[in-house]
């Protein structure tokens, strides 16, 4: 009892000790159960000098009271009132016990079961929460025009304030300065919001567990009002929520400005001593050191902010750099950066980097309903849009490309004698094309003579090109003469034109003379009057001249021509139009060996020499390409491929690798639909600039299921790197100068907390 009495009094700053005498036993109408209450209530207290002493009990300075719950009990529920015993009555020892008993028993003695017993008891008795209730009962109109009592009492929300988030509190070094809070002990940037909210009237609640710094906060509050020129209540429902505040303010020197009204010093004389101390207190003031010291912790603030609000402001991607330091940092220590081009990600905002953030999330989940990526069986489909009719499509486009492969490998034997080292299976798409371009020729050769075949030269192709012109012109020279003249009329025609010229130089007379006479033997072989005038027999002598020169000229080609010719040679009157056939051959011979490949070196020779009686072996190899190159560009276009892509065609073993994949799609049929998704989120995941990340999770250099975590980092580090590269703060950064900077803001900051209790 002495415990609970000292706790009590420590704790609630009241004593709840008594002396009870009288009693009251009453009964409950519903449930006729029987109650004992005391009556009369006299404050003692309870003191001993020793642990081994006994105790001693005393009268304490609070006044005798009727037990005021038992009044208020009796009032509500029995309507029984006691306006005698408002003020208690008295006789010469003091109260008068006995009429106040005897008068309750007056008033309860027509109710059954009840009565008044006269006895003294030593307890505990606690009033606190009914004399708060009576409070509020009496004053309720008083309390109400209160608002923070309004709302406690209505709980209305229309009279709910605001509610004010602490967290955001990045504003507060520019809306006030170091001076502007007078708070002798640490306070963090929340602490410090809190004050600046509390100290313009705004009502708020601050919870937190044990040791986050509420009361210090309380107490850099109470400091701040005070110094601001306010008073302060500070109530606590417990006392050593009190003492704690109590005593820090007694710490930094404001001890003399509190009034405590708890516990033993809430006596007269202990508050008279109290206002004493108060108005004896005196400081020594040096407000100017105080400023300077305000300026200087102002002054390092600010440059400390600008680093801050450069490392947290929150860009329109809804990145700060600090943020994206925190990405990367956190990153897999063996991840690197994929080299994401920046320029597809420049100036993207929130909700354009949300959507490249879903389309990756997507390709996470459909990857990995197809991994492995590395190796798999489809990995030669890139077509995107899966549906039965495509499936079944490529499925017969893959069967046809394969007994097409089949037939090109039996055709293929044909060139066993011309490459006894090559196999169909070694070869690349280019090199099998190119040999189908031989084969179309070796048909063609047909054309040619023995000897063109088997000196296919480039002096061959110039011996023919010079045959072939100077016949065609011959030929063209001779059309117009061909109805005049006997054939055999080239024979003279030099002659009669070196003797028509001879003419033009002589007398009159001569040169009458020897006109006439050329005139005479060229009407000879005339098979009609050739000429009208002197002009048109001048015209027919030239004619024949040129013939003349292009016979000579084909009698100096004569020799080569019969060798490469052979029978097809006539002279003048070899049939030029198959010999143009003959050279365009021997023309698409030559840019032929131009390109033929080094390993077939040699086999050039062998191919013509060994020429077949029929063309028939090579067409089929022609055909058995056409075949495979029209069902192999089906095969590619329905599985999204490029025939022509480089990559592929000019690699040895195209045959077989063909074969695989067509292997591979018809024994991977049932995985089509979901591999096609794949291509199809590929796809677009490349278009918005994902090519980097998606080849390092093709590679398995990444797992599907860390993607997002890794394009996030990939993003950051080069996000971050753009802007280090326009930011000077950040360019311009220096650790060591950085560290020094925070080592002076602080020394300022003490210096300025020193300062603060003593001068304000």
């Amino acid at each position: 009892m002495y415990n609970a009495a000292r706790l009590g009094l420590e704790e609630a700053g009241a004593n709840t000790l008594f002396l009870a005498m009288g009693f009251l036993q009453w009964r409950e109408v519903s449930t006729k159960k029987s109650w004992m209450a005391p009556l009369l209530l006299l404050p003692v207290s309870l003191s001993r000098r020793s642990v081994r002493s006994g105790f001693s009990l005393r009268r304490h300075e609070d006044d005798t009271v009727l037990n005021p719950t038992l009044l208020q009990l009796l009032k509500q529920s029995f309507q029984l009132t006691f306006r005698d015993l408002d003020v208690l009555p008295k006789d010469q020892a003091g109260i008068d016990v006995a009429r106040i008993l005897q008068t309750i028993r007056n008033a309860v003695v027509d109710i059954a079961g009840w009565e008044v017993h006269e006895g003294v008891s030593l307890g505990i008795f606690s009033f606190a929460k009914y004399v708060m209730w009576k409070d509020l009962q009496d004053r309720t109109p008083e309390l109400r025009e209160n608002h923070v009592v309004a709302q406690l009492m209505e709980v209305a929300e229309e009279h709910v304030t605001p509610k004010i988030n602490l967290n955001e509190r990045h504003t507060l070094d520019a809306k006030h300065s170091s001076l502007d809070f007078l708070t002798p002990l640490d306070a963090d940037s929340s602490q410090l919001h809190a004050i600046s909210w509390a100290s313009e009237g705004h009502d708020l609640v601050l919870e937190g567990p044990p040791g986050t710094g509420k009361s210090q906060t309380i107490t850099n509050l109470i400091a701040h009002l005070m110094g601001t020129g306010k008073r302060v209540l500070f109530v606590s429902e417990k006392m050593a929520a009190l003492e704690v505040v109590q005593s820090r303010l007694a710490s930094i020197g404001l001890a003399p400005f509190c009034l405590e009204l708890h516990s033993a010093k809430a006596r007269k004389a202990e508050v008279i001593g109290q206002f004493r101390s108060a108005l004896s207190a005196s400081f020594e003031l040096n407000g100017e050191e105080w400023q300077n010291a305000g300026h200087a912790v102002d002054r390092f603030r600010a440059d400390l902010n600008e680093m801050v609000d450069v490392l947290h402001r929150t860009h329109e991607n809804g990145l700060s750099i600090r943020r994206a330091f925190s990405m990367v940092v956190h990153g897999e220590p063996r991840w690197q950066p994929a080299q994401i081009r920046w320029s597809d990600f420049e100036g993207l905002g929130r909700e354009a980097l949300d959507h490249v953030e879903g389309v990756v999330a997507t390709v996470k989940s459909v990857v990995q309903e197809v991994a492995p990526l590395t190796e798999n069986r489809l990995a030669s489909v890139r077509h995107q849009t899966w549906s039965p009719t495509w499936e079944e499509q490529l499925l017969v486009a893959a069967e046809r490309t394969s007994r097409a492969m089949d037939a090109l490998r039996t055709e293929f034997r044909m060139w066993a004698q011309a490459l006894p080292t090559m196999t169909s299976e070694e070869l690349s798409l280019t090199q099998l094309d190119f040999l189908a371009e031989t084969a179309r020729l070796l048909v063609g050769a047909r054309v040619c003579s023995a000897g063109i075949r088997q000196n296919p030269t480039p002096d061959s192709l110039t011996h023919i090109q010079n045959l072939r012109s100077h016949g065609e012109r011959r030929l063209e020279a001779w059309k117009p003469m061909a109805s005049l003249f006997r054939p055999d009329v080239t024979e003279i025609g030099e002659a009669l034109y070196t003797e028509w010229r001879k003419s033009s130089t002589a007398s009159f007379f001569t040169r009458w003379r020897l006109q006439r006479a050329v005139r005479r033997q060229l009407q000879s072989y005339a098979l009609e009057k050739p000429w009208e005038s002197q002009l048109a027999l001048e015209n027919l002598l030239k004619g024949l001249e040129e013939i003349h020169r292009e016979d000579v000229a084909l009698s100096t080609l004569s020799d080569g021509s019969r060798r490469l010719l052979g029978p097809a040679y006539h002279d003048h009157e070899t049939d030029w139009s198959s010999l143009a056939a003959m050279e365009a051959w021997l023309e698409g011979w030559q840019r032929t060996l131009r390109r033929w490949p080094r390993v077939f070196r040699g086999a050039e020779e062998r191919l013509l020499l060994d020429y077949p009686e029929e063309d028939r072996p090579w067409s089929r190899y022609v055909e058995a390409w056409q075949e495979l190159n029209t069902n192999y560009q089906d095969f590619s276009r329905l599985a999204g491929r490029d025939p022509a892509n480089t990559s592929e065609v000019d690699e040895p073993g195209w045959l077989e690798r063909l074969s695989q994949d067509i292997e591979q799609v018809s024994t991977a049929k049932a995985d089509l639909r979901s591999w096609c998704r794949w291509q199809e989120v590929r796809a677009e995941a490349v278009a918005l600039g994902l090519l980097k990340i998606v080849e390092v999770l093709e590679s398995g250099q990444v797992a599907p299921e860390d993607l997002e975590d890794y394009w996030r980092f990939s993003y950051a580090y080069t996000w971050v790197r753009q802007q280090i590269d326009h930011e000077p703060r950040l360019r311009a950064f220096s650790r060591t100068e950085h560290m020094q900077k925070i080592v002076d803001f602080r020394r300022a900051d003490e210096l300025l907390q020193a300062l603060t209790p003593a001068d304000r």
